[in-house]
């Protein structure tokens, strides 16, 4: 199975709004930042990876614990700046 590169000009079809129709504009500074989807972001190596992440990237957390979710994005928020979701 090959892999196909996209041109930044594409748009993958998950990135336009299935309300609008609008592709979503990213100002600031997330135009340069990647995002990362982290899962099981609160222990062991979910966590060792969002935090080595937080440095140049915004990131999405998956965990079962809601409480320790929260904790987590925040201190992640104050220490690296980064966006978390």
């Amino acid at each position: 199975m090959s892999r196909r590169r996209m041109s930044p000009a594409v748009v993958p079809p998950a990135a336009v709004s299935p309300v609008t129709g609008e592709i979503p504009q990213i100002t600031g500074r997330h135009q340069r930042r990647h995002m990362a989807l982290v899962t099981g972001a609160t222990s062991g190596i979910g966590l060792a990876v969002a935090r080595d992440l937080a440095r140049d990237h915004d990131l999405i957390l998956l965990a079962r614990s809601v409480n320790d979710l929260e904790e987590l994005a925040l201190a992640l928020e104050e220490e690296s700046q980064t966006a978390v979701l």
